[in-house]
């Protein structure tokens, strides 16, 4: 994947605008769900199961925070950054680009539901983590290898301290 696979998706989305205000629409929601569906999780499971209230804070919380060091660390631009595209998402950043955050946070959420509430709505936030992924890539806000590897991680944090 280079700068002809970005230029392509680049020329395409911006070629076609309503299918571009569509996926940041979907990046904007999936991101403003997941940051809902958290303290909601928390809630539910504080007044249902308050045992599990501090791996479920804690296990998101520590994660998160260790792949923003991680990335604060790492040398890896972003595509527009890296190759000739105009940045898509509104407010471009610079850097610190793997792996990707919102993509990490809705697969964290994902492996939070499977291991405190339900299969089906971990489903849905797995579901919800792909097409955010997409989204991020379709915006050129990162590169397929930032958000593989954000799930990637997610799914080993999940596995590490929720199993």
């Amino acid at each position: 994947m280079g700068n002809r696979f970005y230029e392509k998706i680049n020329n395409y989305m911006c070629s076609h605008p309503d299918f571009l205000r569509r996926i940041l629409l979907l990046d904007k929601l999936i991101t403003i769900i997941s940051l809902i569906s958290y303290p909601v999780c928390l809630i539910y499971i504080f007044l249902t199961n308050h045992a599990l209230i501090f791996r479920v804070f804690l296990v998101p919380f520590i994660s998160f925070l260790m792949v923003s060091v991680v990335r604060k660390y790492l040398p890896f631009k972003r595509p527009h950054e890296l190759y000739n595209i105009k940045p898509l998402t509104g407010n471009p950043k610079e850097g610190r680009a793997f792996p990707s955050r919102h993509t990490f946070s809705v697969f964290m959420l994902a492996e939070t539901y499977l291991f405190a509430i339900s299969d089906p709505i971990a489903a849905v936030f797995y579901i919800m983590g792909i097409a955010m992924a997409l989204c991020r890539v379709l915006l050129g806000a990162h590169e397929i290898k930032d958000v593989t590897a954000a799930c990637i991680v997610a799914l080993l944090c999940g596995l590490l301290y929720y199993v």
